[in-house]
């Protein structure tokens, strides 16, 4: 099995279930731990026998963008349903960092994992 990681993926959004979050967008990062098998990709070298993911950080960007969400948790689903429209992913791991949630902390995050 194979693994293809995307990290500190940043996108700016507007996320959070108090009011101070919502009126200005904040910095969320992702960290993406797909799973798939390699050898089309190892044996051939041809793009098609893996995850394209410049195509797959695209679409992410362009369907969260402009997105309301509250919870990290809502977030990170949403974003885990994206991944999986691609058949040749076997499982996924995310981290969802935010940054600017507590002035008390470096950061808050969540992770998910989702098996096909």
């Amino acid at each position: 099995m194979l693994t293809l990681s995307i990290k500190n993926f940043k996108l700016n959004l507007t996320i959070g279930a108090h009011c101070r979050e919502r009126d200005t967008k904040q910095d969320v990062f992702i960290n993406l731990d797909i799973s798939l098998n390699p050898l089309g990709a190892i044996k051939d070298d041809d793009l098609n026998n893996t995850v394209d993911y410049y195509e797959l950080s695209n679409k992410i960007i362009a369907r969260v963008k402009d997105s309301k969400f509250y919870l990290i948790e809502t977030l990170a689903s949403y974003i885990l349903d994206i991944v999986f429209e691609e058949s040749k992913i076997i499982e996924a791991n995310i981290e969802l960092v935010k940054p600017q949630a507590l002035t008390c902390a470096q950061s808050v995050s969540v992770k998910l994992r989702r098996t096909r």
